[in-house]
C-alpha cells in the first residue's frame, strides 16, 4: 500500500498536515500517506480525519483480502490476523460513521486498529509457520496499519470529547 504514497496528489503543503505529522513516530510516512489524497492540501481537521481513517480502513480491507486471497487462513497465525483485521476494519468503519454523526469517539477506534496490527504481528511471530516472504509482507502491512492508526490517533486528539 505504501508504494502508492508518492506525494504527487497534493504537492502543496498544508500547515495542519505538517503539525499533525510532526506528532507521529514517522512524519515522512504520515505526510506521504495523507498527501495521496488530492484534497489534503486544503483540508481542515475534519477533512484530514476522513482522509486518515479512510487510508487506515483501506489498509485493513486490503490486508484482509490479501490474507483471504492467499488461501492461508488455515495457518493459525494468519487465522488470528484475519480476525484482527476484521476487528480493525469494523472499528475504522465505526470511526468514519462517527465523523458523519459528529459524535467523535475516534481515538478508541484508532487504538483498536493499532492494537489489531500489533496482535496480528505477535501471532505471526509466535507461529512462524508461513513463508518468510508472506511473513515479510504481513509485517509491512501491520507496520503500515499501526502507523496509519497513529495518524488517526493524533487527529482524534484534536476533537472535543
Amino acid at each position: 500500500m505504501i508504494s502508492l504514497f508518492n506525494r504527487t496528489a497534493g504537492e502543496e503543503s498544508n500547515e495542519r498536515v505538517d503539525s499533525i505529522c510532526n506528532q507521529t513516530p514517522n512524519p515522512k510516512f504520515c505526510k506521504d500517506a495523507i498527501y495521496t489524497d488530492p484534497q489534503a492540501s486544503d483540508a481542515n481537521t475534519v477533512g484530514l480525519a476522513y482522509i486518515s481513517f479512510r487510508l487506515a480502513s483501506t489498509n485493513a480491507t486490503n490486508t484482509l483480502k490479501f490474507i483471504t486471497d492467499h488461501g492461508v487462513t488455515q495457518e493459525e497465525g494468519l487465522k488470528q490476523c484475519s480476525l484482527d483485521y476484521q476487528k480493525a476494519e469494523n472499528a475504522l468503519d465505526a470511526a468514519l460513521a462517527d465523523l458523519d454523526s459528529d459524535t467523535y469517539e475516534l481515538e478508541q477506534y484508532a487504538d483498536i486498529a493499532a492494537q489489531s496490527a500489533v496482535h496480528c504481528q505477535h501471532s505471526l511471530n509466535a507461529t512462524k509457520m508461513i513463508s518468510s516472504s508472506l511473513h515479510s509482507q504481513m509485517t509491512k502491512r501491520n507496520t503500515d496499519l499501526k502507523l496509519l492508526a497513529g495518524i488517526c490517533s493524533v487527529i482524534s486528539s484534536m476533537f472535543v470529547r
